[in-house]
């Protein structure tokens, strides 16, 4: 694939790192994009701790290149973009806590239109690229053959769910479910054997400030997701590998929100449940052994050494 300018691979993190290395060698050797941007929450008095993270996880050395004021918004303060080869970072001040799962998604609108449309407008459009793939640092679009599903904009991604275990390791037993968020559609006392397409990926290549969208049949129709019909578990050409929840250790540490406590469509924030309640659901509702015999018979179950041939490129 011609590196000049041709694809731009952005995802967002705080305090969120288990899947950075992994994030970074999946893209790198799937896509082989021109450049990457991660673009990072900092919610401590110095930036410099998530820039040395940074660098021990890709073997890199970050160097300031700007200072980025994006204009005002609440939950976006005194950024600066670093860079070394072809990674972008751009670490912003914000807080630990937001008060609904809804202001995130405001916050990451605002950063990718800030980031790609202000640069242009001081007249350093250095993110400016053919195509883009604006994604969650947990899904990981998967494609044997990148330059024709980008120039035929093969769009629609079949989503494959990690079945996680306590600690996350990358090894040769690997499970992924064929059905995105099993665990909050088990949390819901819903059968997961009719939910295996209802929250696929779709991604827009040409929208540099739009993100991957979560969309469902309903929604599109089923017609817009063929390739979710004749996906394939033993042949995979096309899908998304999903890590919403890498391990139980993630899910205590590193996850702002538990995706199996909603009320009135709103997550409840980590911070205000208990280890105790979290660990009581992931035993419940994410680990491999809360699956039923009759789902584990009638949904696809991948068990796959893939990641461990990535993570050695």
């Amino acid at each position: 694939m011609d590196n000049n300018k041709n694809l731009l691979i952005t995802t967002t993190y705080k305090n969120n790192f288990t899947l950075l290395e992994l994030f970074y060698k999946f893209y790198k050797h799937v896509w082989n994009p021109s450049n990457f941007l991660f673009i990072v929450g900092n919610t401590d008095e110095d930036k410099s701790k998530n820039i040395n993270i940074i660098n021990h996880s890709l073997h890199i050395d970050l160097q300031v290149l700007y200072n980025i004021n994006l204009g005002e918004f609440p939950t976006v303060n005194d950024g600066i973009l670093y860079n070394d080869k072809n990674i972008y970072v751009y670490i912003y001040d914000t807080q630990l806590n937001y008060p609904t799962n809804f202001a995130w998604d405001r916050t990451r609108d605002f950063l990718l239109e800030g980031l790609h449309k202000g640069l242009e407008n001081i007249g350093h459009p250095i993110f400016k690229h053919n195509y883009y793939i604006n994604v969650d640092n947990d899904d990981l679009l998967y494609t044997n053959n990148a330059e024709y599903t980008l120039q035929n904009n093969l769009n629609k991604f079949h989503t494959l769910e990690y079945i996680p275990k306590d600690t996350f390791t990358i090894d040769n037993q690997m499970k992924f479910i064929s059905c995105s968020y099993y665990y909050q559609h088990k949390s819901r006392n819903d059968t997961i054997i009719d939910k295996q397409h209802t929250l696929c990926r779709w991604i827009l290549y040409n929208e540099s400030d739009g993100n991957c969208h979560h969309k469902c049949e309903e929604i599109f129709g089923k017609e817009h997701y063929k390739n979710c019909e004749e996906f394939d578990i033993n042949d995979i050409k096309q899908c998304c590998f999903a890590f919403g929840c890498p391990s139980l250790e993630a899910l205590i540490n590193e996850k702002h929100w538990q995706q199996t406590m909603i009320s009135d469509g709103k997550m409840s924030m980590s911070s205000d449940v208990t280890q105790d309640k979290i660990k009581e659901d992931f035993y419940k509702y994410y680990c491999y052994d809360c699956l039923t015999d009759d789902e584990k018979q009638n949904i696809p179950i991948l068990t796959t050494d893939f990641f461990v041939n990535i993570m050695n490129t």
